[in-house]
């Protein structure tokens, strides 16, 4: 027997369309809602790239040894550690003055924390 073309769709047909329906826009905000955490965390990876960079850039020639802190972009700890690179007798004996440079970036997102570092060798004239 063939259906007469006003019959509509059956009740079976329309629970089986809802049904593909659901599935595929769960998957679909799924996707969209991984994207957006995705975009959060290399928004985050370049803050934080920046920063570091701009930390050592500002060590520049005049370099402050010791050991300083901060927050930077609400979220994001920062702190640069400086140092003498050498012993004392080699600090003694070089003409030039070698510090080393630590810059330590760390955040938290979605309940993990990630830390950054960058380390550099300065080297400043003898005095």
């Amino acid at each position: 027997m063939n259906r007469p073309a006003s019959a509509g769709f059956t009740l079976v047909e329309v629970l089986v369309a809802l049904t593909i329906l659901a599935v595929s826009l769960a998957v679909l905000l799924q996707v969209i809602s991984a994207s957006l955490d995705r975009a959060r965390q290399v928004r985050n990876e370049t803050l934080a790239a920046g920063l570091l960079q701009s930390l050592l850039a500002e060590q520049g020639t005049t370099i402050r040894l010791g050991d300083r802190e901060g927050e930077a972009a609400g979220a994001l700890h920062w702190r640069v550690h400086a140092v003498p690179y050498g012993s004392a007798g080699d600090q003694d004996a070089w003409h030039a003055k070698p510090t080393l440079i630590a810059v330590t970036v760390t955040w938290d997102d979605g309940g993990l924390r990630y830390t950054r570092r960058l380390t550099a060798l300065r080297i400043a004239g003898a005095p």
